[in-house]
């Protein structure tokens, strides 16, 4: 596997590695992964549960349990501040990609789980949690 390709395989999703407080997080994604200032996250946990299909029992991976989104504030070469912003975006389930069930922004028919936090902070942010531009 080449360098790029390595690299690339790295970028995300990113990990949340500090919780400054409720509303800012520290991810380990910088400059150096392409990351700009501005940039959009959705930070969210997987559960520790596998869903099956009840037929197959096939794995049909895990659910992606959104806490915020947030916007980058403060970059550095390896590690980036996202701040909490509500975007509001509607998130539609998709099919298992890659073992985890994902949540993308509705552009079409879906079945729509919505994530709008009235609060102005991230729903229990925890060092572990999980990082994907959206």
């Amino acid at each position: 596997m080449s360098d790029v390709e390595m690299k690339a395989t790295k970028v995300f999703p990113a990990s949340v590695e500090r919780v400054l407080d409720s509303s800012k997080i520290v991810i380990n994604r910088g400059v150096d992964d392409n990351l700009k200032l501005g940039q959009w996250f959705l930070i969210y946990a997987v559960s520790d549960e596998e869903i099956r299909d009840p037929d197959t029992n096939e794995s049909l991976g895990y659910l992606e349990i959104p806490k915020g989104t947030g916007k980058v504030t403060q970059i550095s070469s390896n590690s980036a501040v996202v701040e909490f912003d509500e975007l509001k975006y509607n998130f539609t389930n998709t099919s298992a990609i890659g073992g985890v069930i994902g949540w993308v922004g509705a552009v079409g028919a879906g079945i729509g789980a919505a994530i709008s936090p009235k609060e102005n902070e991230f729903k229990n942010p925890k060092v572990g949690d999980l990082a994907k531009p959206i």
